[in-house]
């Protein structure tokens, strides 16, 4: 919500990296809210991406931002069954996608990832699609903001008893994890450090401040949103309740947004003049080709045809013909010279 300067700076560099993938690999964009302009900029830069699948644009109309509902929303549109939760002010890095269809190939599926890379990726997270929405989903009970990405990661791996696959081991969120297992009951989380094969996202520099900008009627800070979600999520755990929204829907209701149907026209158009362009170019170089054939088949005919020519010319007009030197030339009939160049 309201993230387009933003955005201007991670989504071009995250398609482009993948962009090679995109038949395996989409994206999804929320816009959500009163517009800000993203979706005029996204069709104006990104209408070929939209045409094909790769991007996808949904639109919900909301009065204030919350994170679980809005997570929920952009995953409800998805079509994959991987799913990673990318923030708008996060880039991936080059070919993050096929990283982790790769990572998740070698842990037949069994396993989540965190994929927290120093400040502002602690919410890239990567689940099968399944797993997801087996626990209901991001908890829409929470407050706006904060904690919501510690309590899913929790419910999932207590509920699958999955391997967490983290590309840094500095990664935060593993000590508060370890401290919810024995209220699980599956013991210790089973961590799995890979720097190489994962993805290694950076963030551009965010506040809190901003974070929580777009939460109307907001009454309490980050910090506090943030323990009073961590509490709650305690509490479900220790009760047992791993699956959340029951009863609810996951996410707001959205619109698909869909090329319009000027520029598919206009696309269409500029193909079929292009190829018509190409059509002619490749008919003249066909012709061009057969004459240069003809020419090669019979190139004897073609060199004693002047010669022959040139002899009855000189027998009819009874004239010698008159040989200029280059060394010394000599006058011609006309008072001209010669000042061809010989071999």
């Amino acid at each position: 919500m309201n993230r387009l300067h933003q955005l201007k700076q991670t989504l071009p560099k995250n398609l482009e990296w993948n962009r090679c993938h995109k038949d395996i690999v989409e994206f999804v964009l929320a816009d959500i809210g009163p517009t800000d302009g993203l979706l005029r900029w996204a069709l104006e830069h990104f209408y070929q991406d939209i045409s094909c699948g790769y991007l996808k644009i949904v639109k919900v109309e909301a009065s204030s931002w919350h994170a679980s509902w809005a997570k929920n929303t952009s995953h409800a549109a998805a079509s994959s069954p991987l799913l990673v939760n990318l923030d708008g002010d996060v880039m991936m890095g080059p070919q993050a996608g096929v990283k982790l269809i790769r990572a998740f190939r070698h842990q037949r599926g069994q396993a989540i990832s965190h994929l927290a890379n120093g400040r502002g990726t602690y919410g890239c997270i990567a689940y099968p699609a399944e797993m997801f929405w087996g626990v209901g989903g991001y908890n829409q009970a929470l407050h706006p903001m904060g904690g919501q990405d510690v309590d899913l990661l929790a419910r999932l791996a207590i509920k699958f008893g999955v391997k967490i696959l983290i590309c840094d081991h500095k990664t935060k969120g593993a000590g508060w994890l370890k401290s919810l297992w024995p209220l699980g009951g599956r013991g210790v989380p089973r961590l799995h450090l890979d720097k190489k094969g994962l993805p290694r996202p950076s963030a551009l520099r965010n506040s809190k401040v901003e974070s929580v900008a777009n939460i109307k009627g907001r009454r309490l800070r980050y910090g506090r949103m943030n323990r009073e979600n961590l509490r709650t999520s305690e509490a479900s755990i220790r009760s047992k309740r791993l699956n959340v929204n029951k009863g609810q829907a996951k996410g707001w209701a959205f619109i698909r947004v869909e090329l319009p149907k000027e520029l598919q026209s206009l696309e269409v158009e500029n193909t079929l003049k292009e190829m018509k362009v190409l059509g002619k170019e490749m008919a003249t170089l066909k012709d061009e080709m057969a004459t240069l054939n003809d020419e090669m088949a019979r190139p004897e005919e073609g060199m004693a045809k002047p010669k022959e020519e040139t002899k009855e010319l000189g027998e009819e007009e009874g004239l010698e013909p008159h040989v200029c030197h280059e060394s010394h030339p000599s006058p011609c009939r006309d008072g001209s010279h010669d000042v061809s160049s010989h071999a």
